[in-house]
């Protein structure tokens, strides 16, 4: 935002040199003419130069001025956007044959979190991304080729989204050299339209992801989140989380712990999270704490059993205070999350970490080995599982991924699950077995808090 900021008062400082009586002189004219010397070829190289140029982080708006500058804005525009365009792909096939590490080097760490998110809802993120004020092109490029993401979503969704800022800084371009003022103040008036729109259009869909408004100005403002330990909020479908969890409001005596059990894809977190809401209880996802494991353990963390984990309020995961909810799902993570989990030193760490907090109040918690190991005294304990394609259907329609690809990743975790030496994953001899094979996500929140109910009166 520091950078955003200071670049943009630059330009504006530039801006009112030119108009005000020529205090600095771009001569657009002799510019013109060299330009024209490369005949027809002349469009197309600036477009090639400047996504070289963006792809080495020189600032899109830049491009879009000198664009509308030298060709005018009716062909200046649609060549600043192909400019933004070209320089999407050229990152993209960089950050393809590079990986991630290189990638990082050059755009910075936290690529992993914009990974997810555009290999999760692929074009309309990128759109997205775009949209978003603040938001840098080069790390999103970059980001973009270390996923799953087809070359013409990323060219196409580029073009959609840098159309507005695109146009309004075109327009400012177009006063250069004695253009009209009323073409500079139009488009100051677009930008600042553009980036508030994109802001409001972030919030509301910050707030149909599960993620506060107030969680995402702090993220913005680079503020860390709250460390606390009640668990996250979202949606009421497969694979795309629950209610919010919360301590216990119903005027129970006692303290209950439900331990929900099952595969990939059987359907835990999302139930989990809706039972908590439905009984005002704590939610714990232990999943989340072996994937900070193992990016901890990506990240060359030498004992990843011992990091510190946290909630906070509004559904964040906080590795030693850092917010990796999105970073921890990316495909690396994923891949090497049951590796880690069969660790038994690292399993050891957190499975005490996990049975200091459910010592007191009460839980909903989801995991393999829960109700076998974490807290085999649990009150409840229910082992979900579901067919292994539908599984597959579930997080492959919550990643965007290929079916085909989802179902053998899911069938070779399945058996290093279950084959594992510590913890292997197995119903525990008391637990109920529950099918969601075809079954609603409320019909199966429904039984659990049924049975939770019915063990509470009993």
């Amino acid at each position: 935002m520091t950078r955003l900021g200071l670049f943009v008062g630059i330009l504006v400082i530039v801006a009112l040199a030119v108009l005000v009586g020529g205090v600095i002189d771009f001569e657009r004219d002799e510019m013109q003419r060299e330009i024209r010397e490369f005949g027809p070829l002349a469009p197309v190289i600036f477009v090639l130069v400047s996504g070289v140029l963006g792809a080495l982080f020189v600032p899109g708006p830049v491009f879009a001025i000198l664009a509308s500058a030298l060709f005018g804005p009716l062909l200046g525009i649609p060549l600043g956007i192909a400019g933004s365009v070209v320089c999407a792909l050229i990152c993209r096939e960089v950050g393809s044959h590079m990986g991630r590490d290189a990638a990082e080097e050059i755009a910075g760490a936290r690529l992993g979190q914009l990974t997810t998110w555009l290999d999760r809802y692929g074009l309309l993120a990128v759109i997205g991304f775009r949209l978003m004020p603040a938001m840098p092109d080069a790390p999103l490029n970059y980001a973009a080729g270390l996923t799953r993401l087809k070359r013409w979503q990323i060219g196409l969704g580029t073009a959609i989204g840098v159309i507005p800022r695109t146009l309004g800084w075109g327009l400012v371009g177009a006063t250069v050299g004695g253009g009209s003022a009323w073409l500079a103040t139009a488009g100051g008036a677009l930008i600042i339209g553009a980036d508030a729109g994109g802001a409001i259009a972030a919030i509301f869909a910050a707030r149909y992801l599960g993620i506060s408004p107030r969680m995402l100005w702090a993220k913005l403002r680079g503020a860390p989140a709250e460390p606390h330990a009640h668990g996250p909020t979202g949606k009421g479908r497969w694979g795309a989380g629950g209610g919010s969890g919360g301590r216990l409001g119903r005027g129970k005596v006692g303290h209950m712990r439900i331990a929900i059990d099952g595969p990939a894809g059987a359907g835990k977190s999302t139930v989990a999270r809706l039972v908590a809401e439905r009984l005002e209880f704590t939610y714990l996802d232990t999943g989340a704490m072996y994937r900070c494991a193992a990016l901890a353990s990506l990240r060359g963390e030498a004992a990843p059993g011992e990091i510190e984990i946290d909630f906070a309020p509004d559904g964040e995961v906080l590795l030693a205070g850092e917010d990796v909810t999105l970073l921890i799902r990316s495909p690396e993570v994923t891949s090497l999350a049951s590796k880690v989990a069969a660790e038994p030193s690292v399993r050891a760490g957190l499975v005490e970490r996990q049975r200091e907090l459910m010592a007191h109040g009460d839980w909903v918690a989801e995991g393999r080995d829960v109700g076998t190991v974490v807290v085999p005294d649990a009150e409840l304990k229910v082992f979900l599982d579901a067919d292994p394609l539908e599984r597959a259907q579930r997080r492959a329609a919550q990643l965007g991924a290929d079916v085909n690809e989802v179902l053998a990743q899911q069938n070779e975790r399945d058996e290093r699950d279950r084959t594992r030496e510590a913890a292997p994953l197995k119903a525990a001899d008391d637990a109920v077995i529950l099918d969601t094979t075809g079954l609603s996500i409320e019909q199966v929140v429904d039984q659990i808090a049924a049975l939770a109910t019915s063990r509470t009166q009993g």
